[in-house]
Order: structure tokens, then sequence, then C-alpha cells
């Protein structure tokens, strides 16, 4: 007999793509959808169901009752065939299908019959895997345990959303903690740079010193801009961080600090007559 070609959705790199951007810990996952496969186990009538998810290569179950599986060859589930639809698939009898009948899990325990999946579609319509109910016997399902599985699948998916939320916002948590570090150390030497200016300002005054005023208020101009700047800066690498996830830490260019650090020390430099440069 010849072997069953593997079939592959037309969207397969999307599909994939999407499963990879929610980032499941799939062992982690495990406990928060176990209600959920004993409910459709109940709702079904059947002694095992399954969450499975499936990548480029590889069906992992997620959760599961009455079955004790991790993962299995993409090529060698029936739920390859689920995410191919819209709707549900039904195998009434597994050893009669000629794409089954001669699976180990046909001919051998569990000896699986009847099988009944659900495809878990994303909200953007990418089907990621499947709920599924089977049977070591026939079995049947009503329109209404049918549309109760439904239901179920579409909580699974709501779940996995649900999840990658939370990790999303603990992680922009832990990078707004880190830009609040960042800002506060590297704000904090220039504003003591403009502190300085203001005492040399405060001595000139006195000595009515006006022309080297003048040119230093113009230097306190520069130095308050360098400060905003500065923050701007980092607010907006920050920005870019979380829009696209692939910008470093050493995004302000080495020009960029070296007249940053000149504008800011010059007036110190200049009241005490030294040459100031900066190399970096």
């Amino acid at each position: 007999m010849s072997k069953q070609i593997a079939p592959i959705p037309n969207n397969e790199f999307e599909r994939a793509l999407k499963l990879s951007e929610y980032d499941i810990d799939y062992s982690e996952i495990h406990g928060k959808l176990d209600d959920l496969t004993r409910l459709a186990a109940h709702v079904a009538g059947t002694p095992i169901s399954l969450i499975n998810l499936l990548d480029t290569t590889t069906q992992w179950t997620v959760s599961n009752v009455g079955l004790d599986l991790q993962q299995i060859p993409r090529e060698e589930t029936v739920c390859q065939y689920v995410i191919l639809e819209e709707d549900s698939v039904e195998v009434e009898d597994m050893t009669s299908d000629e794409r089954f009948k001669d699976k180990d899990y046909v001919t051998k325990d569990p000896h699986i019959r009847y099988y009944y999946g659900v495809p878990l579609e994303t909200p953007d319509g990418h089907r990621i895997g499947a709920l599924c109910v089977m049977d070591k016997g026939a079995h049947d399902l009503t329109p209404e345990k049918e549309a109760f599985l439904k239901i179920i699948a579409n909580e699974v998916i709501t779940r996995i959303e649900y999840e990658h939320k939370l990790k999303l916002m603990r992680h922009n948590v832990e990078e707004l903690k880190e830009i609040q570090r960042k800002v506060s150390h590297d704000i904090r030497g220039p504003i003591g740079g403009i502190i300085g200016i203001a005492e040399i300002l405060r001595d000139q005054a006195e000595d009515s010193k006006m022309d080297e005023f003048m040119q230093l208020l113009e230097l306190i101009n520069k130095g308050g801009r360098s400060v905003l700047d500065l923050a701007d800066e980092i607010l907006s690498n920050y920005k870019g961080e979380s829009e696209s996830k692939k910008l470093t830490q050493n995004q302000l260019s080495l020009e960029l600090l070296q007249k940053k650090l000149k504008d800011l020390y010059q007036p110190q430099a200049l009241n005490k007559s030294i040459n100031y440069t900066v190399e970096l």
C-alpha cells in the first residue's frame, strides 16, 4: 500500500508563525486547560479527549484525558486533517478509513475507532490545532453536543490568547522598570552639569561679567536641550523596542554621545580656562 501524503494547509507558513508567536510552554499550559479537556469528554460521552497543537513537524498534546500522550509525528495524526477544515472532522470508523486503518493507535492499544475533532482557530483565522474526542467503540454525537464542543474549542483559544497577553504584560512591566533605571541613571549626570553651570552663573553675575554671563546662558540652553534630547532618545528607543523587538541596547551613536558630553561640560571647562575635548 502506498504511503499517505501528509496534507499541508495553504497558509502553513503563516499558521506555524502564529503558533510560534504565542510562545507557549506546553508543559506549563497543561494545567490551565485540563478542566476544558475533562468537560469535552463529559459532553461527548467519550473516554478520551485531547487538546493538540500542531507545529510543522509534531503534534503536541497540551492536555489529555483517558490517553497518556505528549507528542506524535504530525504525519501520523488525525488532527492534521482538522486544521485543513473550517468546520469539525468526524471519522465514524477508523478501522475502515484508508488514511488511518493501519495506524498503531488503531491496530494496537488504545484501538481507537471513533474520532471527532474541532479546529482551534485564532481570532485572525489561523487553525493551530484541534480539540478532539475519541472512543474505542462506535459512537455518535448529537448536533447539540457538537455545538457544545465547538464552544469549548473557542474557550481553549481564549485561554491561549489570555496567557499570551499576560506574558506580554509581564514583559512590558520589566521593560518599563529597565527604562526607569536607565533614565534615572543617564539623566542624573547631565542635571549635575547644569547645576554646576548655574553656580558659575551666580558667581559671574556677582562680578558683573555680562559678556561671559550671556555666553554661559547660551551654554545652559544647549545643555538643557541636550538633557531633553537624551531623554527623548532613551524613550524613543524603548518605543521602538516595544514595536519591533529587534533594537539593541546600543542605539545611541558614539558621535551623538560625544556631542552631548561636550555640550554639557564645556561651561565648567570654559570657566576654568581648560581646553576641553571629548574622545571616544
